[in-house]
């Protein structure tokens, strides 16, 4: 059987753009256009069943136009008679615990699953179409099984008054031993000798997450450890949330299907596809990366541009930038004005626009930033130079500091 595999649609309005054509949010569109395209491109490679790992809309409260995009995109498979199983993302979840969630605007549309807690699901396959049913239903003609994690709702598990009492790393700690128990209850259930996936929406420890997926960077957001998904047992494991596509084990396979679009401007240089899963009744799971029609982004500064306004539209067209989202980074003494450089990119067929101009406080401050690798005498001097009101004191600050590490340096030897 022929899986097509998909997440991370994020359908919703993004910069400040309007078709012309339609006069909705340009971005708004290309996010819908690929989820189409990314729908009917696997069922004409013979894909049986498709599955979304989560965050159908950018927001838990889709507009009425934005659940028309993304009923529009899954038509081509109930036409063609190819159910959709799609598990709630984070950003289809409610903000609070009473809230429904974005996908239950999808619960009634012929065709389509939606999976809003954990379960095991048989997968049934005719040769011609196929069927998703709970387990315990058709248990004797399934060709294969579909373990599902939607995205918790960490706010029933806040609720308490001791999980909020912890400290962020060990709360973390504890969703992911809630969510291990949940996963090897599933990892039980499964039938012996019939291939099953993992369909997920979670982050995992040892995953790439690009510039887009922040939070996690920042200690915010739970991890799984991709040693104890591979540990579970699952013939692979198929995850949404970060948008970056990757592989982080081969055997099980264990990876990202990533987003079929980029969602912003830190997924410059990100190549964007949906998988196609090919399952045989006795034998691994294989998949292949179909890329998709994304729009490229990127990043220009004034050295892109030459010296000269004539000289910037000769360098922009060689460029070929046409039908990209263009983000252009410049200083603050730039020599042409945004709005000079808008005009060149609009004329150089650029889909999208923005300028961004760079105060020189806030370049000296990238330009002298500092870690705890940096030498104490270098980190002074740049903190001297965002802090210029203290730069004559600079000889006094350093000889008081050369007197601290001396100090140190001699209490480091007699211990």
């Amino acid at each position: 059987m022929r899986i097509a595999a998909t997440a991370d649609w994020h359908v919703g309005p993004s910069r400040q753009r309007l078709d012309p054509a339609t006069g909705l949010n340009a971005r708004l569109l290309d996010f819908s256009r690929v989820a189409k395209w990314t729908v009917e491109d696997a069922i004409e490679r013979g894909a049986g069943l498709i599955v979304h790992c989560g965050d159908v809309w950018h927001g838990c409260r889709p507009t009425p136009t934005e659940v028309r995009l993304v009923k529009d995109a899954l038509a081509p498979a109930h036409e063609a008679a190819v159910p959709v199983v799609i598990l709630v993302g984070n950003h289809d979840s409610p903000r609070t615990p009473t809230e429904q969630h974005a996908l239950d605007l999808l619960r009634d549309e012929d065709g389509v699953l939606v999976v809003d807690r954990p379960c095991l699901l048989n997968v049934m396959w005719n040769g011609e179409r196929g069927y998703v049913y709970e387990a315990g239903r058709y248990d004797m003609h399934r060709v294969c099984q579909l373990a599902c994690l939607p995205w918790p709702n960490t706010n029933l598990l806040l609720a308490d008054a001791d999980v909020r009492g912890l400290e962020p790393a060990a709360r973390n700690l504890l969703i992911r031993e809630k969510l291990m128990d949940v996963l090897r209850g599933l990892a039980a259930q499964r039938a012996e000798g019939v291939p099953c996936l993992l369909l997920a929406h979670a982050g995992v420890d040892t995953a790439e997450m690009g510039k887009t997926n922040t939070l996690a960077m920042l200690g915010g957001d739970w991890t799984l450890n991709v040693y104890e998904l591979q540990a579970l047992g699952f013939d692979a494991v198929v995850l949404g949330h970060y948008h970056k596509p990757q592989m982080l084990t081969e055997e099980p396979w264990v990876g990202y299907c990533g987003s079929p679009e980029a969602v912003t401007a830190g997924e410059e240089g990100e190549r964007k596809h949906y998988l196609l899963w090919d399952v045989p009744a006795n034998d691994w799971p294989s998949c292949e990366a179909v890329e998709t029609p994304y729009r490229r982004f990127r990043t220009m500064v004034q050295s892109d541009f030459g010296t000269e306004l004539d000289g910037a539209l000769r360098v922009i067209e060689e460029a070929t930038i046409r039908d990209q989202v263009i983000r252009v980074v410049l200083p603050e003494t730039a020599k042409f004005s945004a709005a000079e450089y808008r005009r060149v990119l609009e004329a150089a067929g650029a889909h999208d626009i923005s300028v961004e101009i760079i105060r020189a406080e806030t370049q000296r401050r990238r330009e002298t930033s500092v870690s705890a690798s940096t030498p104490p005498p270098e980190a002074l001097d740049g903190w001297l130079q965002t802090k210029t009101e203290y730069a004559p004191m600079r000889d006094e600050l350093q000889t008081e500091l050369a007197g601290v590490e001396q100090q140190r340096g001699g209490i480091n030897a007699t211990e």
